[in-house]
């Protein structure tokens, strides 16, 4: 059996997109609340989906200030700290035979600032942990919010983590 043919050709990895998970600290639970967001239908990439921030890196720009552009225009929040998490979301584009890695980003935003979507989405929810892991649809996005919730808001690493920028 032959194992690779004239035609053959490797899959290519590449880091074009963002993942961004927003927080913001509940005094009243003393807890965290974790944004999910509800894609449009009208979107033809996930439609309908729960889902947290994500974003194309445009030319000349960092993935962390991708990031934090990205929040701003899906969700109108202003983020006040900002962390790298130790994670990489991969996922594979069969249209483009292509499997993209993407940096992941926790971001935490005041309590009290008003969300204001884009029209990439049409409704949001504030969730505790739980519930925002059992409410966004894709296995990255549930990773992202255990591992932000893990290492930076609540493990005590976040010194490790965090940017400034």
């Amino acid at each position: 059996m032959k194992l690779h043919s004239k035609k053959a050709r490797n899959v290519r990895v590449r880091s074009e997109f963002i993942q961004a998970h927003i927080a913001r600290y509940n005094s009243e639970s003393r807890d965290y609340d974790f944004l999910a967001l509800l894609r449009s239908g009208r979107n033809p990439v996930y439609p309908n989906v729960w889902q947290v921030v994500t974003g194309k890196i445009e030319s000349g720009e960092t993935a962390a200030e991708t990031a934090r552009r990205e929040v701003r225009e899906e969700t109108n929040l202003k983020p006040g700290k900002m962390w790298t998490l130790p994670y990489v979301s991969t996922f594979y584009n069969a249209k483009r035979d292509v499997i993209f890695s993407s940096p992941v980003f926790g971001l935490l935003v005041d309590y009290n600032d008003e969300v204001i979507l884009s029209p990439e989405h049409t409704d949001f929810r504030w969730l505790g942990l739980n519930d925002c892991i059992d409410k966004v649809l894709l296995p990255s996005h549930k990773e992202g919010t255990e591992i932000f919730n893990r290492f930076v808001l609540s493990g005590g690493h976040s010194a490790n983590f965090e940017i400034n920028l």
